[in-house]
């Protein structure tokens, strides 16, 4: 399974057509005010679509859509589309005729000459005709057109990463800017010092409650009693409560903002009492915020010098010491003592902030450890974690990994932030916008755009001249697709370099192309930073693409390459260039440059721009190079998402285990994680697949490709019961998959459930998607290939709603469609049933005539044929499927009619033909000692058929090559592995099972594995055996130069439906299932033979690989591929059955039995010994059988090594002539011993014969007189032919030897 160029999906109804279309010529004409013509059923004159070309009203343009699925426009319909144009008022000056059929050249040819035509009229109108790739190049100008014809389609996506690039040096430049404000949120009530006692008068007890309902956010309602307390009863309060009355207003006018006035208040409250005991304080922090540091010093000092211990003015002393050029060290002048303290530690942190010295963020983390308690500190060490993330990490900005700072650090920092904007919301206290800046930072990158919006949105409110926070809030609107919303909130002619970039965007975004390029050329460039200036330069190649000028983009950006050969972020831009023009070889060559240019320092933005061409030019392998070890594993983000994506996609199983088990816990239960861990654990053969998919769809049960993977899952293991239970629960309307894989669910429906139900719905997904071929494939095999359609789909006898019917009218056929649906592909043919054509048809029969009325008269039209809707689709995506998909591989069609002179002449040139093709596979097989397995998939076949077909075609299974040394390798082997566990494939499965070995097996080797694609091949096998039964099935072939037929019985179906039901049952107890994951990651070479081959054939040899097991296989190819891909220890089953006989784990009987049944199976090389051919002798009381004729031409034919074998032979004649008494069956055996060493060699017959009777001990004077019978009587014509009857007759047998 795999995670997913972007495509244009064609519209499912013409309703949307139109729609689309206004979206699209709005952009076109650039007239927003482009409207549909009237609404449905009105008379449209030949327009659906109309608008002013720039907004000139002598200009008028009219669009028609026309859905052509299956036809091309022709010329006849162009012109009745035209002359009903013309019609249109006011008059048309260009009409555009639009469809979903291909460019044709023909039909653009008919639309010049008739523009040509039209000139020469007194109504001169330009036509035009678009076909969809027309309508495709159209469309990729404009993001909001694209997004109306694919609302599923983010925009954004194509600029995702210049978007990434534009945010993170936007807010670098705004952290820059606001570290030299010297008013920050975190310094500015340090000085305040505010007095709750009530110094026992009323009045004092009367300030500290407002002060306290000041502190509780009723701020307003706090100045207003405060005011009427100023006014009222200010002659008769004393010096200390009018003091406090000035103090406690201005903490409230900071609580708002209002610094001056506050600043002023406090110098006031100083001048009407200066003796109270914090008066100097607060007079200094007075000075501070009327930006007077010297005056705030000087009283600073004043109290140091009065009071040396005073750590509050030695704070308030540090921060008036900012602006003092000649001051390095603020801590100079302060007491040792004291500089360990809270307010100390507060003022310096400032003091070095605002020189922007980048100590100030270990002092402020130094000091937060001291006081964690202290909020003032906390706010600091926040600010002091976002500053070191933009300044320093930027990577991890863009998702990368935190080289500085911890997640842990991160979010506390977005706690502390957000809480301290959000108090100033709840309590009514200005949203200072550095407080509001920050915190929004931070909650975008820990992804809460939601709050980081409710807080820029009140910032902005109250201070709607900050062009920081505006910024801020227009990237928000950017990076969810609303470049309206980041228009509609950035100035018109923004200052900030990165507010001209995000404007300039958001206008090319929404279809001012021209007023992007205005706004660009308006501005002096040279100032702006170098991400701006490319971004800029995509806005301006995006209005060069708009304009039709595509080849003059390619070439801006290719020269602006050339200048800049290190800017990844113009490779990225020439890469896109490429292949948004169809040139997929050139943007592979850019991108192969851009590859070159990459290295250790080349940063996350870079990888991640580059990543996102890479991923569509399906370059996998890429992403993850540029990914791997860049992304952070322990937060969402986007990179890491594609890297996941794209290691499944490679097949780098070690890989994509790796990443997945770095994912932090948090991030566990995410979707993206659930999904890419359950498909993971599907690629893999994970026995925990089942638990892990449903732990997916426990959460998102839309997802059809997992509810696939379950049912299949679930089909394998015999539930049933559960896939009733899911599919009767499943909500059609709300799944969500590719239309193939829906009719896929539909076809589980049918079969499983509500047949009527599945087939509908199926229906629905392929006429609402006929340009899909999945969608075709999958709806044909439902219809072809389920037994329960019948149910479903009943052959109508008269026309009723949900049929088709075709009519001859005036000798022509015209078919109708009635069903209440309406779908694009079939426009011209629907017919709602409660249509008064519908109406008369209804209950009409096959053959009937019904008479239609045509002006002021009638006409007779007759029933041709009924079908059923459904039924009709099939034959219609049959009949279309090969012109449609040329490209796809659809079922074979021919025609049989039994009436023609040669019925076949259709079907026996597609067989021949195949025939050939698998003869010319099967022949590499041989000669090439391909593994078996893997021409099984060339041929279209499972191993198991393919294995069990081979004496069929006079094919050997090869086993091994039969030499000493290789037997003698694979002992050692055995005895190497140590009985840790072998892995076996289907074919040696299938053989263990039939020789019932498995235990010895299991005592030499350990514990039998085998992959899960192993089970699931013999589940397939077992499903659809059962599925056949009551079926009419054979198979048909070319063989001997003539075309075969052959009907399998009922009888035998059932016996093969048996036997792989049993077969699937002892698997299932018998093995233990090995996940298929290596031990590193696959090479290049290897994945290409998984992805030309089923990736099950691989899981074999995988298994054994990440698991450390021995592979015993009894396919040569297989064996010598996987030992050279994976270097593992590799066996197959006659020396696996020699260590259990050795070992006692097989009686001798036992092994030459199976050894025998190996050796007929067609097992070749199989080492027999006169053990196993005196055990077949034995077994049919030495009657010479053709089982037995057959282990003689192992040992003894053509291919068979007669010297090595003499010895076997000659033990064997002996062992005869020892058991068996009757003389003429030992002479039949040894006669076919005989011939068997003669057939197809050359040499001298005497010399062979001699060679085989010296290696007997028994009975040499029968045996010569035997062998000279035997060679008289197949020597004819022979030179030594005489010399031998005279030895006959002079009984000089032993001469024979000389």
């Amino acid at each position: 399974m795999s995670l997913s160029g972007t495509t244009l999906p064609k519209p499912k109804n013409w309703q949307d057509f139109e729609r689309q279309t206004r979206e699209l010529f709005a952009c076109v004409l650039n007239d927003p005010n482009t409207q549909l013509n009237g609404r449905q059923g009105q008379v449209q004159n030949g327009v659906d679509v109309f608008g002013y070309r720039n907004k000139d009203i002598n200009c008028l343009v009219g669009v028609q859509c026309k859905e052509k699925y299956r036809d091309e426009v022709t010329e006849g319909e162009l012109r009745d589309e035209v002359n009903k144009a013309k019609k249109f008022t006011p008059k048309l000056s260009e009409f555009i005729l639009i469809t979903t059929a291909q460019r044709k050249q023909k039909i653009q040819q008919s639309a010049r000459l008739l523009t040509e035509e039209l000139a020469k009229t007194d109504h001169p109108i330009l036509v035009c005709v678009w076909g969809w790739e027309d309508v495709e190049e159209n469309v990729s100008k404009y993001d909001q057109a694209w997004k109306a014809f694919d609302p599923t389609w983010n925009p954004f996506a194509e600029r995702v990463y210049e978007k990434l690039t534009l945010e993170i040096d936007g807010l670098k430049q705004t952290i820059n800017r606001l570290a030299h404000e010297t008013r920050t949120p975190s310094s500015i009530p340090t000085g305040l010092l505010v007095e709750k006692d009530n110094e026992n008068t009323p009045r004092h007890g009367q300030i500290s409650a407002l002060q306290c309902i000041i502190d509780d956010g009723h701020v307003h309602a706090a100045i207003k009693q405060l005011s009427k307390l100023r006014s009222d009863e200010w002659p008769v309060a004393s010096r200390s409560e009018r003091y406090r009355i000035l103090v406690a207003i201005a903490s409230a006018k900071l609580k708002l903002g209002e610094y001056d006035e506050a600043g002023t208040l406090l110098l006031d409250a100083y001048n009407e009492c200066p003796e109270h005991k914090n008066a100097r304080k607060n007079q200094a922090t007075g000075l501070l915020l009327l930006q007077d540091h010297g005056g705030a010093a000087e009283v600073a000092r004043g109290i140091l010098a009065d009071d040396k211990n005073n750590a509050d003015a030695a704070g308030m002393l540090i921060q008036a010491l900012i602006k003092e050029k000649d001051c390095d060290d603020p801590l100079r002048d302060i007491p040792e003592e004291l500089r360990k303290t809270e307010a100390v530690f507060v003022g310096h942190v400032h003091f070095l902030r605002c020189r922007d010295n980048p100590a100030w963020l270990d002092v402020a983390r130094t000091a937060v450890r001291k006081y964690p308690e202290s909020h003032l500190l906390k706010l600091l060490a926040a600010e002091a974690v976002l500053d070191e993330l933009v300044r320093n990490d930027r990577d991890a900005l863009a998702g990368g990994i935190l080289k500085n700072i911890t997640t842990q650090e991160i979010d506390a920092a977005v706690e502390t932030l957000y809480a301290e904007a959000r108090q100033a919301i709840d309590k009514g206290y200005a949203l200072i916008p550095s407080i509001a800046h920050n915190a929004a930072m931070a909650l975008r990158f820990s992804g809460d755009l939601v709050k980081a919006k409710e807080i820029l949105d009140t910032a902005i409110k109250q201070n709607p001249s900050d062009e920081n926070l505006r910024l801020q809030r227009a990237l928000i609107a950017f990076s969810e697709n609303d470049p309206a919303g980041a228009i509609a909130v950035l100035p018109d002619k923004p200052k900030d370099p990165e507010a001209i970039g995000i404007l300039a965007e958001a206008l090319a975004a929404t279809g001012k192309p021209d007023d992007a390029l205005s706004l660009i050329d308006s501005i002096d460039q040279s100032i702006l930073p170098d991400h701006v200036k490319t971004a800029l330069l995509g806005v301006r190649i995006r209005f060069y693409i708009a304009h039709g000028e595509r080849k003059l983009a390619i070439d801006t950006v290719a020269q602006c390459v050339a200048k800049e050969p290190a800017n990844l972020h113009l490779r990225a831009l020439q890469i896109h260039m490429h292949r948004t023009a169809g040139d997929d070889d050139g943007a592979k060559t850019a991108f192969e440059k851009a590859i070159a240019v990459v290295n250790d320092q080349t940063g996350l933005q870079s990888r991640l721009m580059l990543s996102f061409e890479a991923r569509k030019l399906g370059l996998d392998d890429a992403i993850v190079g540029l990914l791997r070890n860049y992304v952070a594993t322990d937060r969402e983000n986007e990179g890491l998402q594609v890297l996941i994506a794209s290691s499944i996609n490679s097949g780098l199983w070690v890989t994509t285990r790796e990443i997945l088990s770095s994912i932090s816990t948090n991030l566990q239960g995410t979707e993206w994680f659930l999904r890419a861990d359950a498909i993971h654990a599907i690629n893999t053969g994970d026995p925990a697949a089942d638990e892990k998919i449903s732990r997916y769809l426990a959460n998102w049960p839309n997802d059809v490709q997992m509810i696939l993977a379950q049912i299949g899952i679930w089909q394998r293991d015999g539930r049933d019961v559960d896939i009733r239970r899911l599919i009767q629960n499943l909500n059609l309307s709300d799944l969500d998959g590719p239309p193939g894989q829906c009719v896929r669910i539909g076809a589980a429906i049918t079969h499983y459930g509500d047949a009527s139900r599945g087939l509908r719905y199926s229906y629905a997904v392929l006429m609402n998607h006929w340009d899909d071929p999945k969608a075709h494939l999958a709806y044909q095999r439902l219809i072809l290939l389920n037994d329960r359609i019948g149910e479903a789909m009943a052959a109508p006898t008269v026309v009723t709603e949900n049929t088709v019917v075709c009519l001859l009218v005036d000798g022509q056929e015209r078919r109708y469609r009635i069903e209440k649906e309406h779908y694009a592909f079939f426009k011209d043919e629907q017919l709602n049933p409660k249509d008064d054509l519908a109406l008369l048809l209804i209950g009409k029969k096959q053959g009937d005539y019904i008479a239609i009325r045509e002006g002021i008269g009638s006409k007779t039209v007759q029933i041709l044929w009924i079908k059923p809707i459904f039924l009709d689709a099939l034959h219609c995506s049959l009949d279309q499927f090969s012109e449609r998909f040329p490209r796809a591989n659809g079922p074979l069609r021919f025609k049989f009619d039994p009436a023609a002179t040669d019925p076949l002449e259709d079907i026996r040139p597609i067989t021949k033909e195949r025939a050939e093709a698998h003869e010319r596979i099967l022949n590499d097989y041989q000669s090439k000692c391909l593994p078996l397995s893997f021409t099984a998939a060339l041929l279209g076949i499972d191993p198991l058929d393919a294995w069990s077909g081979l004496p069929s075609v006079n094919i050997k299974f090869q086993v091994c090559r039969g030499t000493f040394p290789e037997r003698r390798e694979a002992l050692l082997t055995i005895e190497k592995h140590g009985r840790k566990g072998c892995v076996l494939d289907a074919i040696t499965l299938s053989v263990i099972r039939r020789l019932g070995v498995e235990k010895a097996v299991a005592e030499v080797c350990g514990p039998i594995y085998t992959p899960q694609t192993v089970i699931e091949l013999l589940a397939i096998r077992a499903h659809e055996a059962q599925q056949d039964i009551g079926k009419k099935k054979g198979f048909m072939a070319w063989q001997n130069g003539r075309l075969v037929f052959q009907e399998y019985s009922e009888e035998m179906m059932k016996q093969v439906a048996d036997e792989r039901v049993k077969e699937l049952a002892w698997a299932k107890r018998r093995t233990i299932i090995a996940p298929a994951i290596p031990k590193k990651d696959f090479s290049e070479e290897t994945r290409k033979i998984m992805n030309m081959l089923r990736r099950n054939v691989c899981d074999p040899a995988i298994a054994t690989d990440g698991n450390d097991l021995l592979l015993l296989s009894e396919d040569m190819g297989y064996r010598l591929w996987s030992v050279a891909t994976f270097s593992v220890l590799a066996t197959w089953l006659q020396p696996v059955l020699i260590t259990a006989r050795d070992e006692g784990h097989l009686t001798r009987a036992e092994y030459c039995e199976a050894i025998n049944t190996l050796a007929l199976s067609g097992h070749t090389y199989i080492s027999l010994d006169n053990d196993c051919l005196i055990h077949q002798a034995r077994k049919n009381d030495f009657t010479l059988t053709t089982e037995l004729s057959r282990l003689i031409d192992v040992i003894g034919g053509p291919s068979a090594d007669i010297y090595a074998n003499t010895g076997v032979m000659g033990s064997f004649i002996d062992r005869l002539l020892n058991e068996c008494a009757d003389d003429f069956k030992v002479k039949r055996i040894v006669s076919e011993i005989f011939t068997s060493v003669m057939r197809g060699r050359d040499e001298d017959q005497r010399k062979l014969i001699v060679l085989i009777l010296m290696q007997t001990h028994r009975k040499k004077e029968f045996l010569l007189e035997h062998a000279l019978g035997w060679l008289i009587g197949h020597s004819l014509g022979m030179p030594y032919f005489n010399n031998l009857l005279l030895m006959q007759k002079n009984k000089q047998g032993r001469d024979f030897y000389r």
